[in-house]
Formats: structure tokens, C-alpha cells, sequence
């Protein structure tokens, strides 16, 4: 039995080496047997607390029947020890790594959950094969947890294009076959079944994802366009998938025509954009129910695109739905009914009298309560709605209220982005704007020239934003209130150094 231990050892560690996973297996010594080593070296089992407990052979020999390890096993620091690589089959630890990445993909830990799929990948292709959908699954699976655990749209392009690049030759192969088999006779018809059910179903169920998924990625790298094509090929690939099966599901289509419309809203495509939100509701109706949680987002998505086309009451109406849904499921104070609340004070913004300013001025101090009810007055959430609200005030002629509420923001953002930091020069340039706005140039000056500080250090002094506030300043210079300011600063600069020794 040890001889046989020993030589399955050898033969996983040439093949992890022939692939160029070597870096899975401690060094093997092809002179030494387990059982020397047992013998030589009790096992060392790590604790909770951090200590280490040895066991002798005959302790392991008892419990030796526990194969299935439990949570806190999976989620154990040390995934292997050298003993385990060496007596476990390789089946037995892809399970096992599934286990892992399951478990920590539920508690958001990336960097784990990652780590787990890379193994699983060694060991798909040790146990699968190169060429087979479970390893289209597992380089899915990698691409899932860059973009949603750790946001990385890069590596997601890369593992969903590896997913598709190992999918489409096994999916063509599946399609000839299916061909092949339909243009037979009537004998055939069991065979046919057999391929669209054991073949090209598992093949689309990796496709339409990839597809799915290699989509959101070009998004989130901005690349509208190459993201509107893999989402509508992962759109063809999912309606094919519900034609091959009996039991479809509508899941994966609702989010591949949402992640659709909002590709081209920003692609200002809105009547297209429309339609794919309308399939996209209607479909989320018929599978959740009117009232359901995944409505929020269309709603809102549809209220974009409305606003887009300047339709102002279309776009609040579908505002006010996702507004309701979201105070009925999640409750008022809750993430989701500020988010709504801010769509809705958007709209109003965009209309015009002192009503529709009143009623957007509501809806953001609604906002503004429950986000910092839930985050704090420190938070990027609450400072934006906190400058939209200074905007208003400058808006409606409240100057001195508007100065109270940027000083807020500037000591907010000096904690959230830091000093220097784009995001606080910025502020200082609306303050700037604020008092050249009163006629206090002097004041004016001074906040215009902290902003230009500022954007030289962190942008840089050609960049477009620390050109535009120095040209600015030198406008506001040849006023005469702006030169004396300057000239004042300037005199101030040239004075002679202070010195406590008098001759």
C-alpha cells in the first residue's frame, strides 16, 4: 500500500510538472517512502488559537474515515499540507477547492476565492482534460470573481475571452453533430436528444455567461461598443439555450438585456435602450412578481432613458416606481429608497420654476438624512448629494447658505480624499465661483488660487483643469480689485525675512 501511495504521488507530481503546475507539490523525493517519513515526522495540525497539536500514525489510522471535510476545514489558512497532496486523489481536491471557493466567495473574500479557482484550473485540466467545458466553467467562474469580488474588469476580459476561446470549437462540433443527426432518419432521433441535452446545453450554460460576463467587463473598461456586441451574442447563445431545454431560465436574459440598455444609454442609443429595458421589465414581471427587488434597477434604467429623450413625466413616473417598490421591500430609510429619492430630485432638477426646485430640494434633503443616517457625514455618498444641494442654493440666489454648506463639503472631502486631492480642488473652485459670483474678487482669488494649487500638484500644471482655473486667475487679474489683490500677495511675498537679532 505505501509503495502504490508513493508512486501515485510521483505520478501526479510529473503531471502537474509536465503542465506547468509544479508549484502545487512540496519537492518529492523519489528515495524516501511515506511511511519513513511518517515515522520520522508526526504530522502537525494547526488549531484555531494558532498552536499546533502532533499526531501519532495510530491517532491518524482512527480518524482516518472523515473524507469530507467541514466548513471551518475549508476555510482553514493552510489548504494543504504535504501529506494530503500526496495520498489525495486529484478528484478528491478539485471537490474540495469548489468547496473552498464556494465558501469564500459567500463571505467576499477575493483574494481567496481567486486563489481556490487557480487551483481548481490546475486540477480540471489534470482531471478533464484541456478541451472541455468544465474548464470554460472554472475560467467563468475566475472571471466572475474578478469583476464582482474584486474589480478587476482586465483580468475578467482576459478568463471570459479564455472561456469563450475553449467553448465555441466544442460548441460548433455539438451544432454539426445535431445537424448531422437531424438530416438522418427517424432512428436518430434518440441520439439527437442525447447531444442536445448531455452536450450542447452544459456548452451554452458556460457560453451565454461568458459571453454575459465578458460584456459587463468591456463596460466597466469603458468600451461601450465592444461590450454592446458580447452582450448580444451572450443574448443569441441564451435564447438558443432556452430553445434546447425544457425548463429555460429567464434569470440569465433579464440581466443580459438590463446590462444591454444601460450599455446603450451610455452610448446615448436610447430608443434601443428602451426596448432592451422593456423586454427586460416584462420578463423580470413574469419571473418575480410586480413588486420584486430586481425591478428597482429597470425602473430606474428606464427613467434614464426617458430623461434622455426629454420625456420629464415619463422619466418621474418610472422614478416614483422604483421609489415605491424599493420603500415597500427595503424600507425608507434604506439604501436602494435614498437611491431612488436621488433619481427623483435629478428629474425634477432638469425642470424648470421655483416649484419643481422646491420639490428636488426635498427629495435631496430626504437623501442627504438617510445617507448619513446609514454612512455618516463623511462619506462620498454624502458629500455628493451635499454639493447638489449647494448648487441649488446657488441656484435660487442662496449665497450665504451655499458658503456654509461648501465649508461643510471642503472639510468632509479633506478627510475622505485628502489634502491635496483632485476631488477638494474642485470644491474650492465652486467656493471661488461663489464669491466672484458676490463681487468679493479678493476672496475669489485666493480660493481660485488654492484650486490651481491643488490641480498642478495632483494633475499636473498642462492639464486641462489646472489651465482652465490659471487662465481664470489671470483674467480676474486685470481687474483692478484682482490686481491690488494680487499685487497686495506679491508685496506680501517680497518682504524681507524676520530676524530676532537687532544690530
Amino acid at each position: 500500500l505505501n509503495l502504490r501511495l508513493s508512486n501515485f504521488r510521483r505520478e501526479i507530481y510529473a503531471r502537474l510538472k509536465l503542465r506547468g503546475y509544479a508549484c502545487l507539490l512540496p519537492v518529492c523525493d523519489d528515495n524516501v517512502h511515506m511511511t519513513s517519513k511518517r515515522q520520522r515526522n508526526p504530522i502537525v495540525v494547526p488549531t484555531t488559537e494558532g498552536s499546533h497539536v502532533t499526531t501519532s500514525p495510530a491517532t491518524q489510522a482512527e480518524t482516518a474515515g472523515k473524507d469530507d471535510p467541514t466548513d471551518s476545514d475549508l476555510d482553514d489558512a493552510s489548504d494543504y499540507t504535504e501529506l494530503s497532496m500526496a495520498t489525495t486523489p486529484p478528484e478528491v481536491l478539485l471537490e474540495q477547492n469548489w468547496k473552498r471557493y464556494r465558501l469564500r466567495a459567500r463571505k467576499n473574500q477575493g483574494h481567496s476565492a481567486v486563489r481556490s479557482l487557480v487551483r481548481c484550473l490546475a486540477l480540471t485540466r489534470i482531471v478533464h482534460g484541456d478541451a472541455t467545458w468544465r474548464r470554460a466553467q472554472v475560467h467563468l467562474e475566475l472571471a466572475k470573481s474578478y469583476l464582482d469580488l474584486r474589480d478587476m474588469p482586465l483580468q475578467a476580459v482576459k478568463h471570459s475571452q479564455m472561456a469563450r476561446d475553449v467553448s465555441v470549437p466544442m460548441y460548433r462540433r455539438a451544432r454539426d453533430v445535431i445537424r448531422e443527426a437531424g438530416n438522418g432518419d427517424g432512428s436518430s432521433d434518440d441520439h439527437l436528444s442525447e447531444e442536445r441535452d448531455g452536450g450542447l446545453v452544459e456548452i451554452l450554460n458556460v457560453l451565454a455567461p461568458a459571453q454575459f460576463v465578458l460584456g459587463k467587463a468591456f463596460c466597466g473598461l469603458g468600451k461601450y461598443s465592444d461590450g454592446e456586441v458580447a452582450l448580444v451574442k451572450a443574448d443569441q447563445y441564451a435564447a438558443e439555450l432556452q430553445r434546447s431545454t425544457s425548463h429555460p431560465n429567464l434569470t440569465t436574459t433579464v440581466e443580459i438585456n438590463k446590462a444591454l440598455g444601460l450599455c446603450c444609454l451610455k452610448q446615448k442609443k436610447t430608443r434601443v435602450a428602451h426596448d432592451y429595458l422593456d423586454k427586460a421589465e416584462k420578463l423580470a414581471t413574469k419571473l418575480y412578481g410586480e413588486e420584486a427587488v430586481q425591478l428597482i434597477d429597470i425602473h430606474q434604467n428606464i427613467g434614464k432613458a426617458r430623461q434622455q429623450e426629454s420625456d420629464l413625466e415619463g422619466a418621474i413616473e418610472e422614478y416614483s416606481k422604483s421609489h415605491s417598490i424599493a420603500v415597500a421591500r427595503n424600507g425608507q430609510h434604506s439604501e436602494s429608497a435614498a437611491g431612488t429619492l436621488h433619481s427623483l430630485a435629478t428629474a425634477y432638477l432638469t425642470m424648470e420654476g421655483s416649484d419643481a426646485e422646491t420639490v428636488a430640494e426635498g427629495y435631496l434633503n430626504d437623501c442627504l438624512a438617510t445617507y448619513e443616517r446609514l454612512h455618516g457625514p463623511r462619506n462620498q455618498k454624502t458629500i455628493q448629494i451635499q454639493e447638489e444641494l449647494c448648487r441649488l442654493m446657488l441656484r435660487t440666489d442662496r449665497h450665504k447658505e451655499a458658503v456654509e454648506q461648501i465649508s461643510e463639503v471642503i472639510a468632509a472631502k479633506r478627510a475622505v480624499y485628502g489634502d491635496p486631492s483632485e476631488e477638494l480642488a474642485s470644491t474650492y473652485k465652486l467656493l471661488g465661483t461663489v464669491y466672484l459670483s458676490e463681487g468679493h474678487l479678493e476672496k475669489a482669488v485666493h480660493q481660485f488660487q488654492k484650486s490651481h494649487g491643488m490641480f498642478g500638484t495632483v494633475l499636473g500644471p498642462r492639464h486641462k483643469r489646472t489651465v482652465n482655473v490659471q487662465q481664470t486667475i489671470e483674467m480676474l487679474s486685470r481687474s483692478s480689485t484682482g490686481s491690488a489683490a494680487m499685487r497686495g500677495k506679491s508685496l506680501l511675498d517680497q518682504r524681507p525675512r524676520f530676524k530676532t537679532i537687532v544690530k
